[in-house]
């Protein structure tokens, strides 16, 4: 019991009332030899059942949530109801086992439902960095005429998202798309010699084709569409016939915007930053590995509360946790998790059984004293 009340992976409220099944348990081992070789002993099994439960409560909870009056309650029918028949151990191990079923059938369903959220932002997210990269590599902050930037933002940025998602990036059809994308991007660079004026009067209609066929697929508005190809085909024939083209200079517009520089506070960042930990640091492999229904510990003492991970996205890509009542607190990466966890903002709450580590405790003890008699 003193490594209970040791114990980290228990608040002190829970410490305290399980601090008072001391004399029901001295009792139970003296009528039962087999208390500590017996790893199913029902006192035992009682005693780690009721730990797994209250690892999941913080003080912030309140002892007048339902998890801490059952915890309470059932020590407390121990205290009343014991008279050496372990019975009462199984059958009270079992009431508890039943509210955390209950609890974690209904927690199961919020994890399911917020992993498959979850899953498709990431998915999102990286699809739109892809299709950005694309866009970057193709066109850069190079100026192009409004028109075709227009098209491309609106309407073919959106066609390659959707058949990235649908597709992939290694999919035929998403080469087919980026192809559309460059012979666009093609078409509207002045033609200086008949060779590639030739070359667009050959492409052109198809490119058109081409272009329409994508924007119906995603059901891009039609008027808006014609508009923009009515535009585009326009912009082809200045391009292959210079004197149709208006007196006036051609509106030219950026896909991306370069970015403002920014004066580096060297400075600040110094003291902003923390440093990443290496790819293979034990830390940072366990949070990435982390399964639902992990609980950590933000804080300590009073302040402190306790979230359950609900969706490990990606091998630590996103980490999402809720709190008691399904309600999502926080959210972290594997490597954020994990540098928080070495600087002691955050605890990974130990769930395996409580009596067996105890018990391993107190054997560590008699043993490092047997050590240090033997060389006295």
């Amino acid at each position: 019991f003193d490594f209970i009340f040791d114990d980290q992976a228990l608040a002190t409220e829970i410490k305290a009332l399980i601090g008072r099944l001391q004399i029901p348990f001295l009792k139970a081992a003296i009528a039962d030899k087999s208390f500590f070789s017996n790893e199913q002993h029902p006192a035992r099994t009682f005693l780690n059942t009721l730990a797994k439960a209250g690892s999941q409560w913080s003080g912030g909870q309140g002892v007048s949530d339902p998890l801490y009056r059952l915890i309470r309650e059932t020590i407390f029918k121990v205290l009343n109801d014991f008279d050496l028949d372990a019975a009462l151990f199984t059958k009270l191990s079992n009431e508890v086992d039943d509210f955390i079923s209950r609890q974690e059938g209904q927690r199961q369903r919020i994890d399911e439902r917020l992993q498959e959220v979850e899953q498709g932002k990431v998915l999102a997210e990286q699809t739109r960095r892809i299709v950005m990269v694309a866009l970057q590599e193709r066109i850069g902050e190079r100026e192009l005429p409004a028109i075709a930037v227009e098209l491309i933002k609106t309407g073919w940025q959106q066609v390659l998202y959707l058949t990235c998602l649908r597709e992939g990036s290694g999919s035929d059809h998403w080469q087919r798309q980026l192809k559309v994308l460059d012979v666009l991007v093609w078409s509207v660079l002045p033609k200086k010699d008949d060779v590639a004026k030739g070359k667009l009067a050959e492409l052109g209609p198809k490119l058109l084709v081409s272009l329409r066929k994508g924007l119906e697929s995603i059901g891009f508005d039609g008027s808006d569409g014609q508009r923009l190809l009515d535009g585009l085909a326009k912009l082809h024939g200045e391009l292959l016939e210079p004197e149709m083209a208006a007196e006036a200079p051609r509106q030219m517009a950026r896909i991306v915007e370069p970015e403002p520089e920014i004066a580096a506070d060297s400075e600040t960042d110094s003291d902003n930053s923390v440093e990443e930990l290496p790819i293979d640091h034990p830390t940072l492999k366990k949070v990435n590995t982390m399964k639902s229904g992990q609980w950590i510990e933000i804080g300590q003492g009073e302040g402190s509360k306790r979230l359950r991970l609900a969706a490990n996205v990606r091998h630590g890509t996103k980490l999402v946790f809720i709190n008691a009542r399904g309600i999502r607190e926080a959210e972290y990466s594997g490597m954020a998790l994990a540098q928080a966890v070495e600087a002691g903002e955050i605890r990974v709450v130990d769930g395996s059984p409580l009596f067996d580590r105890a018990l391993e405790s107190v054997i560590g003890d008699l043993r490092r004293i047997r050590e240090q008699g033997a060389t006295a």
